[in-house]
């Protein structure tokens, strides 16, 4: 997915422009008028209806179909409006099931006035490994403010691909391996850093944060006991001496 990305278009005052971050050009959105009224433009990935009055989106049967783990969508951006408003993105990761979309992450991200293209960049942290997600939905939208502008290029969804992830602060990381995809007996971790050796405890959280093994490391590398744990997220956290939080990484335990 960049810049070349084609969708469609549910609102007047969409538009290609020239003017572009990369490659031939942008998609741009420009406030308009309907019944007298200043009317945000609206650029949704999929088919959505949308009610001009209260200017409130249904996003059933939208979406972008996705599998596997979600990381970070970037792209770049810049905005202009003669008002107080900001442009938005709306981000939201669904589950389908029977014809209903079950919402598993809502985030919306607002877009400043910048004259120059700025990068921007939305997490999907630890909703991406949700079991059954399945859809992705997009709606940029630009405010109600009077003359507003916003224009979006390079869009890029990052998925998680390496077999060993590295989270925490340079020089003081915390590797977690995968865990096979039949049912596993221990979660092997591996930790590195310039700290190693003031490292208090590692905990094992459940998804509501209730602690299921806290213990200290021998060894920079070393195993959790899981087999009695059911499949779904858990969170592996690194405590410092001072009890600094030192990493927290979420893992998935298959079925």
């Amino acid at each position: 997915m960049s810049s070349n990305l084609l969708t469609e278009f549910i609102a007047p005052g969409v538009t290609r422009t020239e003017d572009a971050y990369e490659g031939n050009y942008a998609v741009q959105l420009n406030t308009g008028h309907l019944f007298g009224l200043a009317t945000p433009a609206k650029l949704v990935l999929g088919k959505t209806r949308v009610d001009y009055i209260s200017n409130t989106l249904d996003s059933d049967g939208a979406g972008l179909p996705v599998e596997g783990n979600l990381d970070k969508l970037r792209g770049y951006y810049k905005y202009a409006s003669a008002g107080q408003g900001q442009g938005s993105l709306m981000v939201q990761i669904t589950r389908f099931d029977d014809g209903e979309h079950l919402l598993v992450f809502d985030r919306e991200y607002l877009f400043s006035p910048v004259q120059d293209y700025t990068p921007f960049e939305i997490s999907f942290e630890s909703y991406s490994f949700e079991e059954g997600k399945d859809t992705l939905l997009l709606a940029f939208n630009s405010s109600a403010s009077e003359a507003s502008s916003l224009l979006v290029d390079a869009l890029n969804i990052a998925y998680l691909t390496s077999t060993e992830e590295k989270i925490g602060v340079e020089g003081n990381q915390l590797l977690v391996s995968p865990v096979p995809a039949s049912a596993s007996q221990e979660l092997h971790i591996t930790l590195d850093g310039k700290r190693g050796g003031n490292i208090e405890a590692v905990s094992l959280l459940s998804m509501g944060g209730v602690p299921l093994y806290h213990s200290k490391p021998n060894s920079s590398s070393f195993s959790l006991p899981t087999l009695h744990l059911p499949p779904g997220l858990y969170f592996v956290v690194v405590e410092m001496v001072s009890g600094e939080v030192l990493a927290k990484k979420a893992v998935v335990l298959p079925r």
